[in-house]
């Protein structure tokens, strides 16, 4: 049990810290080859049928009871020894972990996950902390519930220090004043048979060939954020997606399918839509932008690929969008034994669900970043996060340009405010008016004051 009945904390922080001390001076008394051998939890990044009959072993050798308490746990928590030391080596370790192999004996973080968890929390030995979710049962939204609240009670519990009560005022929780639960740490031991030691060592090398394939980079992009792209009348969201679009247009010449995950949660039950970004209006801006023309349709272009991506996200979030309906009755005609529709066999079905940038915003205060893996070969897993003077994202990739890719991103952020504020100025200037002078040529100069002063106010905002 974790609360009390009146929703208090059973478990004090005292204790726990004794817990997590004792398990690391075990792994640290433990040698690596046998770690390695008996690291179950590889199992689980093998394909899912594979670990079904994998797990299935498992509880016939006699591990039933090491199951289900992982199994039933709220979630695991992974304490890696290693200490990243930058975010594009944090991001990879949360994501997939991390494969260091001597002597032959896999000594890397990667071993030390249990993907088939709903929640894994991951906390580095340099303090460096996230979160890696099994995203069939749980939604990105979700889990940024759960990270919002542990940074919250991390502040309030912060502000109780200095100054005590604070937290019983704001409603939080509270340590209970029931008798304090002892805290046994027991020892999972696993019963594994040859078999078993065989299939972890290939478990364990196939991931790491994995690993080894994907290529994560990140981008702590500072020069603007939210407020001043919605000082500008763009929506956030549009004008982000516009970036990725003309970003990737910039380096390879190419307009390519992009998917944003987009929330239903005004319904019961509902989970998410397929935002099919690549509109008509989107495809245009890559073109403009990337040719000859003059600012000012360079910034219509602009506005009208954000307000299109727009106008598609609320179509999405209202249920109305074409997506998941027809996923829906093919898997019904599946389920049924009915003969699958033929539009699912067209070229430009497949085109359509191809995405080669796979794009999720997901993020608040509480993360520094957020990110997963490409969802086809020759594409891109892009995670951001819009705050109020930045964009984080985080990319990943198999064998591609990642970290180029991110810069050419850079860059066009940049190229896009550079534009607008062109555009700004151009606008400031032409709505100056003349006011009546008192000698011949005074009016010109009051102008010229005037068109100055509203071009500065613009470049201030």
């Amino acid at each position: 049990d974790v609360l009390d009945q009146e929703h208090n904390t059973l478990l004090d922080s005292d204790a726990m810290g004794n817990v997590l001390s004792s398990i690391i001076e075990d792994a640290q008394l433990t040698p690596p080859e046998h770690l390695s051998q008996t690291a179950v939890g590889v199992l689980t990044s093998e394909e899912r049928n594979t670990w079904a009959s994998l797990r299935q072993q498992l509880l016939d050798a006699g591990n039933a009871q090491g199951l289900d308490l992982i199994e039933s746990s709220l979630f695991v928590v992974c304490l890696d020894d290693c200490a990243p030391d930058s975010a594009d080596a944090m991001a990879a370790n949360c994501l997939h972990g991390s494969s260091i192999v001597h002597s032959g004996v896999q000594s890397g973080t990667c071993t030390n996950r249990w993907f088939d968890k709903g929640l894994q929390l991951i906390v580095c030995h340099n303090g460096m902390a996230g979160i890696n979710f099994e995203h069939s049962a749980i939604d990105g939204h979700t889990v940024l519930r759960f990270a919002s609240d542990i940074f919250t009670d991390t502040i309030l519990r912060f502000a109780e220090a200095i100054r005590g009560g604070f937290v019983a005022r704001q409603g939080g929780a509270r340590p209970s004043n029931e008798k304090p639960v002892p805290i046994v740490p027991h020892k999972l031991h696993w019963k594994l048979s040859p078999s078993l030691i065989h299939a972890i060592r290939v478990a364990e090398a196939k991931f790491s060939d994995m690993i080894m394939s994907v290529d994560v980079a990140t981008l702590e992009f500072n020069g603007y954020g939210k407020r001043w792209i919605t000082g500008n009348n763009i929506s956030p969201d549009g004008f982000v997606q516009a970036a990725f679009q003309v970003a990737y247009y910039r380096v390879y010449g190419q307009i390519v399918n992009a998917y944003e995950t987009v929330m239903t949660k005004n319904f019961r039950n509902a989970r998410t839509e397929a935002g099919r970004c690549t509109t008509a209006a989107m495809a245009q801006l890559c073109r403009v932008f990337c040719s000859d023309a003059g600012d000012v349709s360079k910034v219509e272009a602009l506005r009208a690929a954000s307000q299109a991506h727009v106008d598609m996200v609320r179509v999405c979030s209202k249920g109305h969008w074409f997506d998941r309906h027809l996923m829906m009755l093919k898997h019904t005609a599946v389920d049924n034994g009915q003969d699958i529709p033929e539009i699912f066999g067209d070229k430009g079905w497949s085109a359509v669900h191809h995405d080669s940038l796979s794009t999720s915003n997901c993020g608040n205060p509480a993360l520094r970043l957020f990110g997963f893996g490409p969802v086809v070969g020759d594409g891109f897993g892009l995670g951001y996060i819009i705050k109020d003077e930045g964009l984080q994202v985080s990319a990943s990739t198999f064998h591609r340009q990642t970290s180029r890719y991110l810069k050419m991103l850079a860059a066009t952020l940049l190229d896009f405010r550079a534009l607008l504020e062109r555009q700004n100025s151009a606008i400031s200037w032409t709505t100056a008016v003349p006011t009546r002078a008192s000698a011949p040529g005074t009016g010109m100069v009051r102008l010229l004051h005037v068109a100055r002063t509203r071009t500065h106010r613009n470049l201030r905002v």
